[in-house]
């Protein structure tokens, strides 16, 4: 028999008092994310859950802020939400793993952060492309 885990999880929420569409604001540097309490419930012992829920009691139309690099923290949302995340260039693991600690993620495994784009063909592309640029500047300003 195929469990329905989709409705388990509700009633479940449902009884602690949580509606699957309460959503939460979050202001995480500057940037505004929106989350549902459900989510956030699938992740108790993060930060997240605790600040939020806290918050929550408080007012529920408030605005959670949170002192952090705003852009690193779509980041951290992915691999809550897919359990991996594939990094752009820009962004470096060691920085994503720093900042799944700050918000008490446990049990990450770094084989699901995917950061081939950081050393791959295009990054080499990226230097070329740059020292180019550099030269460039440095003859005009000669």
């Amino acid at each position: 028999a195929i469990t329905d885990y989709s409705a388990v999880f509700t009633k479940r929420l449902q009884r602690i008092g949580i509606k699957m569409t309460e959503v939460v604001k979050l202001n995480v540097g500057g940037q505004a994310y929106q989350v549902t309490r459900s989510f956030l419930a699938l992740h108790p012992q993060t930060m997240l859950a605790k600040s939020a829920s806290k918050q929550w009691q408080k007012n529920p139309e408030s605005e959670v802020f949170i002192d952090r690099d705003g852009e690193m923290f779509r980041h951290v949302l992915s691999y809550l939400r897919d359990g991996r995340v594939d990094l752009p260039v820009t962004v470096a693991k060691k920085g994503l793993l720093l900042e799944l600690a700050f918000y008490g993620v446990e049990g990450v495994d770094e084989a699901n952060i995917d950061d081939s784009l950081v050393k791959g063909p295009q990054t080499a592309h990226a230097k070329v492309y740059m020292d180019e640029v550099c030269a460039s500047l440095e003859q005009i300003s000669d």
